[in-house]
């Protein structure tokens, strides 16, 4: 299995947790909640800020590769290393050297 490059994630990615809920309405007002065992989505919201534009370039390759569907294993910061997918992601060019990524990991 693939693994992701080793250029480090900068310090404003973020971790998103989504549990699936279900919810059921009786006539009478009362409401009930629950949620689904192991039916919860980990999203780490990445991004690489201000790096060599070879860098950038390595990224969206791998990613590329990938198409989207194809998992990797990658170390999220303070966590520890999980297998992903990843089917969008941004670039934005800085200067002539430097550009940004923006990506989506979805623990498969």
């Amino acid at each position: 299995m693939a693994r992701f490059p080793s250029i480090e994630a900068s310090q404003t990615s973020f971790l998103q947790v989504k549990h699936r809920v279900s919810e059921a309405q009786f006539g009478n007002g009362f409401r009930q909640r629950f949620g689904h065992i192991g039916a919860h989505r980990r999203i780490w919201h990445v991004t690489f800020l201000d790096k060599p534009v070879a860098d950038i370039a390595r990224i969206d390759q791998f990613l590329d590769r990938l198409s989207g569907s194809t998992p990797f294993f990658w170390h999220p910061p303070h966590a520890t290393m999980a297998q992903f997918v990843c089917s969008e992601w941004k670039i934005t060019p800085v200067n002539q050297a430097l550009a940004s990524l923006e990506a989506l990991f979805i623990e498969a």
